[in-house]
């Protein structure tokens, strides 16, 4: 699958950042209807978190999703369970490989895994770590903040399978 461009990624989350409180819930029923397997996942998986965090991983979660739907102009079929766990696995897998790996090994291995849609996890990376929080906001931890990664990379992982489509743009 070719690459999403950070031109329509850019143009997701601006157009995402500018929905009223109700455009907001509209599209979030549409995902709910279009991939309950999915949103599910997600909110699962965040449930438990302060509710600060909740809200950044349900935003996220929500433009991710978005940037695919804008990238690709045919319906995202909708995604099995299946399918997601094991992205999810897979992901796992992968992290507890590159905790015992040597740092090189590591940094090469992460550039390798991740390059199917590098620019979508440059958002997301960037969201969870280069965002500096206002002055009333409290910084992510180190676990909220691979939490969030390995829930949102298996989403990005599981639209990225089942998105029958080329970029556009």
């Amino acid at each position: 699958m070719e690459p999403i461009q950070d031109e329509i990624i850019v143009q997701t989350w601006q157009d995402v950042a500018a929905y009223t409180q109700e455009q907001a819930r509209d599209h979030m029923k549409k995902v709910g209807r279009a991939q309950p397997n999915l949103l599910t996942f997600a909110l699962e998986f965040i449930e438990g978190m302060e509710d600060e965090v909740k809200e950044l991983g349900i935003y996220t979660f929500f433009v991710v999703y978005q940037i695919f739907c804008n990238a690709y102009e045919k319906e995202i079929p909708m995604i099995s369970e299946d399918d997601i766990e094991k992205c999810y696995e897979s992901n796992e897998e992968f992290i507890e490989n590159l905790n015992k790996a040597h740092e090189k090994i590591a940094e090469r291995a992460t550039k390798v895994h991740i390059s199917s849609q590098p620019a979508v996890i440059k958002y997301l990376v960037d969201t969870l770590i280069e965002e500096s929080p206002n002055e009333d906001e409290r910084s992510l931890t180190e676990d909220e903040i691979g939490r969030l990664f390995i829930i949102l990379k298996t989403v990005i992982d599981a639209l990225n399978k089942n998105t029958p489509a080329q970029a556009i743009g």
